[in-house]
């Protein structure tokens, strides 16, 4: 990965960053500036975590599973009535055209479709958010990130958690909205000892969550 520092940085206590960029001491403000736009496959995963986590607030949520199971009741009960019409309908000798067997079969593909254009979508939005030139600093009371121009500071207690994938680090701004930070994008900058000491950072401010490896 080539915005990885060659010096692994596990373990941090107080400023001390260990055998990194740093000479064993981080400055008060640390910055890195996104070099490169993100690949299909890393803004993929950027929608992906996002959409994960939205689904998540989604299924713990009481109102939804009840909307759910009253839409499978309407779909079943569409299907026994259709079934009953369509026997009724065989028996009186009434055939469907083939049209319509047409239309129903380009209805569903339709529908499977729309679904894989939202996710595409939603990709290519997550890829222009993620540009070349963002630029995001820790300094002693935050986080600041300038993505396409708009400045957003993040106090340490605005961050609601932090999971590390081993390529992006992610940045919970609550359980459903998350900010993603590609390493790779980060060429030659030692993306992995920026994203390991503001972990440390946000850890050492009191904060209410966990940052955890892995999504």
């Amino acid at each position: 990965m080539s915005g990885s520092v060659a010096f692994p940085v596990s373990t941090m206590t107080g400023g001390e960053v260990g055998p990194g960029p740093w000479g064993g001491h981080a400055p008060d403000d640390l910055e890195i500036v996104q070099t490169r736009g993100l690949t299909r496959r890393e803004a993929n995963e950027i929608s992906r975590a996002a959409t994960i986590a939205v689904a998540r607030v989604t299924l713990r949520d009481p109102v939804y599973w009840l909307l759910l199971l009253l839409l499978v009741a309407g779909i079943a009960a569409t299907g026994i009535g259709f079934s009953h019409f369509s026997y009724w309908a065989w028996c009186a000798g009434v055939r469907f055209p083939a049209w319509a067997k047409v239309a129903f079969f380009v209805a569903i593909a339709s529908c499977v479709l729309a679904g894989v254009r939202r996710a595409r979508t939603r990709s290519t939005l997550t890829g222009q958010k993620h540009a070349a030139n963002d630029r995001y600093v820790i300094a002693a009371d935050g986080v600041s990130i300038d993505m396409q121009g708009t400045l957003t500071f993040l106090p340490w207690r605005r961050i609601h958690a932090l999971t590390d994938s081993g390529a992006h680090l992610f940045i919970h701004l609550n359980a459903a909205q998350l900010i993603g930070v590609t390493k790779a994008a980060f060429e030659n900058q030692h993306a992995e000892c920026f994203c390991a000491e503001l972990q440390r950072r946000w850890q050492s401010h009191g904060a209410s969550g966990l940052a955890v490896a892995g999504t």
